[in-house]
């Protein structure tokens, strides 16, 4: 499991903080700090390029690159959850 917490300004989905990657069982954690971290320019890229979406459809973005990246990455999928908080 791959949980990607993401903090935004409501009004122009700008992040507020840093993007927070959690791994659950897919990669061990002293391996994986490059991977997270590539994962997290994953992120900002996806919202820098999905200006003006709901939530639901960024969320679904962001599962859907998220999966695809760590997959070109490790050859292997796992459960994308994203949590999306606007503040």
């Amino acid at each position: 499991i791959v949980v990607a917490i993401i903090q935004i300004d409501q009004n122009n989905l700008r992040l507020i903080t840093e993007p927070d990657i959690i791994s659950r069982g897919f990669v061990y954690a002293k391996q994986s700090e490059k991977l997270l971290k590539q994962a997290k320019q994953e992120v900002k890229d996806i919202l820098s390029k999905s200006k003006g979406k709901e939530g639901r459809f960024l969320r679904r973005d962001l599962q859907e690159r998220l999966e695809r990246f760590f997959f070109q990455q490790t050859g292997r999928r796992p459960m994308i959850i994203p949590v999306i908080i606007e503040a």
